[in-house]
């Protein structure tokens, strides 16, 4: 008898490729398979290897790892430090720390972060933390504070009861765009007909007419601008 277990645990997560995290998360393909697996490196001589820092060990597909929703969530910010200036290696520090003291596989994509969690994480942060960039992002609450509203409050995210994320509106709640772990396998629709944004914003590119393929796939003219401008703000940002 198959075990279907494996398969059903996927369901309702959302299911991304190496390659559709990337494009979901702005994250280069490389560095994400790196976060994801860990890597090897040499440093004085000696071979070394530095673990994953993301993803909670979804089954691979051939050597690609497989990404959830929760993981483009956190890619998403722990993107944002980097290019805050923060250096790859106080990053590492930063999650270990947000994992054990928020208790969670995605502490940075969790609602708890963004409240009480926050504060809790800071302060363990500066009295363990030696590097003096961090120190003076995480002291300056105001850098910091722009960092985290910036990448997760601006950007529309709806939690379950146990504070998780499950829906994301990348353009915002008033547009026709959402993410969601549950629909579509997590693939961008819009909300009310279940589209996904790539093939309505691939259908225009090919009838130059959004009028008629919104009446073809049966949905909104403006649902359709707006998946064609959450697709070119993909494209744009990669």
């Amino acid at each position: 008898m198959v075990d279907l277990a494996p398969q059903f645990r996927l369901i309702g997560r959302g299911v991304y490729s190496l390659a559709e995290a990337s494009r979901l998360s702005g994250v280069p393909v490389k560095t994400l398979h790196r976060w994801a697996q860990g890597y090897r490196y040499t440093r004085r001589g000696q071979r070394r290897f530095s673990e994953a820092i993301l993803g909670t060990g979804l089954p691979q597909r051939g050597d690609e790892p497989i990404f959830e929703f929760r993981d483009i969530m956190e890619a998403r910010f722990l993107s944002a430090f980097r290019r805050s200036g923060v250096k790859w290696t106080v990053i590492r520090r930063v999650a270990a720390n947000a994992h054990k003291i928020l208790a969670t596989t995605h502490p940075f994509a969790t609602r708890l972060f963004r409240t009480d969690g926050r504060t809790i994480l800071l302060q363990q942060i500066l009295k363990d933390e030696e590097d003096p960039q961090l120190i003076d992002l995480l002291r300056n609450q105001y850098e910091w504070n722009k960092l985290v509203e910036t990448y997760l409050v601006k950007e529309k995210v709806d939690f379950d009861a146990n504070d998780e994320p499950t829906r994301w509106w990348p353009l915002g709640s008033s547009r026709q765009v959402v993410v969601d772990a549950e629909r579509a396998f997590g693939a961008p629709i819009v909300p009310l007909e279940g589209v996904q944004t790539y093939l309505l914003a691939k259908a225009v590119g090919v009838e130059r007419d959004v009028d008629y393929v919104a009446s073809w796939f049966h949905v909104t003219s403006e649902a359709v601008r707006d998946a064609i401008a959450f697709e070119q703000g993909l494209r744009a940002a990669a």
